[in-house]
């Protein structure tokens, strides 16, 4: 378990983070970049607690980044954005 001290340290940092990653989502949202039925606050929390545990596997390499990222991005990302 977590420190107490470092707990409360990181606390309002990942509260940070989530409205980071939750405003990155909004924006796409109304770009049209992300699915428009996209909610930014479980999709925030999908996605840190995606990196959150790949970062914490022993076997973590930019190669292996690669799938997570592809599934990651099909998840928000707009399919009829470009579609013609």
């Amino acid at each position: 378990r977590r420190d107490p001290e470092i707990k409360a340290g990181m606390f309002p940092l990942m509260g940070k983070w989530n409205e980071i990653v939750m405003d990155l989502l909004e924006r796409g949202i109304a770009s049209g970049d992300f699915r428009p039925d996209l909610d930014p606050v479980p999709g925030a929390q999908m996605l840190i607690g995606a990196m959150i545990g790949f970062s914490r596997s022993p076997a973590a390499t930019v190669e292996k980044f690669k799938p997570l990222r592809a599934e990651l991005l099909r998840a928000v990302r707009n399919p009829f954005k470009d579609a013609k």
